[in-house]
């Protein structure tokens, strides 16, 4: 069976993401069209327990989606987390950029939006999603085309806390506890210093884990030429 250049598997998990982008923010025109009919703005209006039910699994279905076309397109642990990264950072831009196109918003990057329910409502202006979905964007690239090339990424063990503490701070910038969102007036103060922090340490985790990985495979390739000369 061939396999399927790499230029085509962006391309269409490219329109894919696009195509699911759309999709998300149509049910968020709907959304607000039913409880904000004068324009999404806080306090979060009185949506039924039943629909906010809805709007959680709505969240899961599409996240599995988007790992599922992950996990078809890689074939290996590496390249189908590249993937899964390409796909979520596309997803989400262009969420943004559908809403922009169908609703004229938001207004600025500084406007705030509920991004997630799962597990806890989460919130933020607009700039954080887009730049967290960014550098997942390019992390994306970057892997499945080293695992085109033929490199293979392999991030041990020791830098997995690393990414562990990234994602935490990135996460607790953005959470904010059902009690303090149902029915709040205005938005809190949003953590940029988490945000950032969060975000540098991906960074620092990820170019570390390319270092180790070209390490090994240089020192693996010179152990067969040493191998075939004796």
């Amino acid at each position: 069976m061939n396999q399927i250049n790499y230029s085509v598997k962006l391309l269409i998990i490219g329109i894919f993401a696009v195509a699911m982008a759309y999709l998300e923010a149509t049910v968020v025109v709907y959304l607000r069209e039913l409880y904000y009919p004068g324009g999404f703005n806080f306090p979060w209006a009185g949506i039924p327990g039943k629909i906010v039910v809805i709007e959680i699994l709505r969240e899961a279905a599409t996240l599995v989606m988007l790992t599922a076309v992950a996990f078809i397109t890689g074939r290996k642990i590496g390249d189908r987390l590249g993937y899964g990264l390409i796909l979520f950072g596309v997803w989400d831009l262009f969420y943004y950029v559908w809403l922009k196109v169908l609703l004229d918003w938001p207004a600025t990057f500084f406007d705030w939006d509920i991004l997630f329910l799962i597990p806890m409502p989460w919130l933020a202006p607009v700039i954080a999603p887009i730049v967290t979905a960014g550098l997942m964007t390019v992390f994306g690239f970057v892997l499945t085309g080293l695992y085109e090339l033929g490199y293979t990424v392999k991030a041990p063990w020791p830098v997995w806390p690393g990414f562990a503490i990234g994602t935490i701070l990135i996460l607790l910038s953005f959470f904010h506890y059902p009690e303090n969102v149902f029915g709040i007036v205005k938005p809190p103060s949003y953590s940029f210093f988490l945000l950032s922090a969060g975000l540098l340490t991906w960074s620092f985790i990820f170019i570390l884990t390319l270092f180790i990985s070209f390490r090994r495979t240089f020192k693996n390739k010179e152990k067969l030429k040493l191998q075939f000369e004796i």
